[in-house]
């Protein structure tokens, strides 16, 4: 009996000092803006629920593995760097995305209408289990659609969809 008490007390202590690997920093708007006035381009494992960013100067800032409802309408995000993070709802209309980097994340409800996108790197972006390619998001863009709304309208994506 001795033995399990000590393994539970040491499962106990090693799960609170390291957390489980998606422990995120919750952090509201305010919390947000006062980080990036302080400089702050960087952000690991943080969840903003909700959030506007729009027409600010963002260029180079970096989400990695965070979960972001956020509208970053009309900001320049050049240089920026999204990956493996959930970027639900988030909004990117008439956002500088010029050589940035889009790379494994989950785009459920984000909109890209009018969005710059020269030189990005977009790959491994996924919609309900499906990935999304360069093309789906030059559609997003011009046909100035949400991603579910975009592969609703296309009855081949929605058998794919369903059958996800």
């Amino acid at each position: 009996m001795k033995k399990i008490k000590k393994c539970i007390q040491s499962i106990l202590i090693r799960s609170t000092t390291y957390g489980p690997k998606w422990v995120l920093s919750e952090m509201s708007e305010s919390e947000l803006l006062k980080e990036l006035q302080n400089g702050k381009r960087y952000f690991y494992r943080v969840k903003v629920e909700s959030g506007s960013l729009m027409n600010m100067d963002l260029g180079n800032i970096v989400f990695d593995e965070c979960v972001l409802a956020i509208d970053f309408t009309g900001t320049n995000l050049t240089y920026s760097r999204f990956t493996n993070s959930n970027l639900r709802t988030c909004i990117f209309n008439n956002t500088n995305l010029n050589n940035s980097i889009m790379v494994g994340n989950s785009l459920s409800g984000t909109e890209f209408k009018g969005a710059n996108i020269q030189g990005i790197t977009f790959k491994e972006n996924y919609y309900l289990g499906m990935e999304l390619t360069i093309s789906h998001l030059e559609d997003m863009i011009v046909c100035k659609k949400k991603i579910n709304e975009l592969l609703l309208a296309d009855p081949f994506l929605v058998e794919l969809t369903v059958a996800v």
